[in-house]
Parts: structure tokens; sequence; C-alpha cells
């Protein structure tokens, strides 16, 4: 039987369709930095006290995530004569609105799918003025833990695997990995279950 030039295409960039695949699964790492809950309140007018802002930048006085960006950063992507590394990929591919009209296919095809996927639960003012909506949500509502120490396990548990990726091998260990990260994110379960199903890990639902 002869192959369809179709599935040979596919065969011959597999492995940048999977870095594809890692960076649309890692497009919102920095939701594991715990200084990016702290900055996003830091303006706010609804803030009745800085102690938020305080309990969260003292998280993560001790841990660098220039350390994760810099992984990211020596992974390089070439699909469709573009080439583009997977931290400006994440970075930005992760806004859709600024997406859509960016130069590269790559980052445009992130911003788009971001945006069909992406479901917030909106907050409002409590999420500055109550400390337990820092509590991690899913489309049921709050589950009664409260996110800390974000960005460790990411360096931890997912930056050794990018430092050394071989794909197609490492696939199965590295989306393992996010996916235990990203359970224990900010509003990280519902992204966490997605990845399990959509990505082969799970059985399906």
């Amino acid at each position: 039987m002869t192959t369809p030039p179709t599935l040979d295409i596919l065969n011959q960039y597999q492995k940048e369709l999977l870095l594809a695949e890692v960076a649309a699964l890692l497009h919102d790492w920095q939701k594991c930095i715990d200084m990016a809950v702290a900055s996003s309140w830091s303006s706010s007018p609804h803030l009745k006290s800085k102690d938020k802002i305080r309990d969260w930048q003292r998280r993560s006085t001790l841990l660098r995530p220039g350390d994760f960006a810099q992984s990211l950063s020596a992974i390089t992507l070439s699909l469709n004569n573009q080439s583009i590394d997977l931290k400006t990929l994440c970075q930005e591919g992760k806004d859709p609105s600024n997406a859509k009209n960016h130069s590269l296919f790559l980052v445009r095809l992130l911003g788009e799918c971001h945006g069909f996927a992406h479901v917030d639960k909106e907050l409002e003012v409590n999420e500055q003025n109550d400390k337990a909506c820092d509590r991690i949500s899913t489309a049921f509502g709050f589950e009664p833990i409260e996110p800390s120490e974000l960005l460790n396990p990411l360096l931890s548990t997912v930056k050794p695997i990018l430092d050394s990726l071989t794909l197609p091998t490492d696939r199965e260990k590295l989306l393992s990995a996010i996916q235990k990260v990203f359970f224990q994110t900010r509003g990280g379960i519902l992204v966490a279950q997605s990845t399990k199903y959509t990505c082969g890990t799970g059985d399906t639902p």
C-alpha cells in the first residue's frame, strides 16, 4: 500500500509538529510565577491592602523565572519556511488579539488556538479583596487549594526534560510533567484536564 503524500509530510515534520505542541502547552507558563499574580494586582484601584502583594512577592524571592525562559529560548522550531524559538513563540502567541496580525504564521496560529480554547473565571473586584480567590478554580467552582511555590515544580520537573529534549521519545514524559505542574497552578486544573484528554495521556471522557 502506498503511503498518502499528506502522511509522508506529517512524518517528515514530526519533530517540528511536536515542538509546536510543546509551545501550545507551555504558552501560559508564566502563570507558574508567583510574582505574576502580584504584578497583576499592583496597580489595581480595588486592592484594599498591599498585604496580598507582599505575600505573593515573598514566595518568589528565591526563584529565577529566567532560568526556564532560557531553556525555551534554546529550542528552535522551524516550520513552513519560518523559524522561531519557543520562548518567543509562547510570549508573542499567548495573547490572541496581539497575535492575529503577527508576521509569523506559527504565532498567529497559537494565538488563534488560544482564543478558541480560552476559559476565564471572572472574579472582578473579589480577586483583589478576598484571599480565598487565590485558590485554584475550575469550571465547577473553587478547590480548597491555595497555589504556592508555583515556579519551583516548573523548574525542577519540566525544565530538565526541556534541557535535553528528544522528540518523539520524550513526548509522554514531558506531557506528564506539564500536567503535574499545571495541575497546581492558579486556574490550572482545567488546563491539566484538557491537556490529559486532548494529548492522549488519559482515557476519553
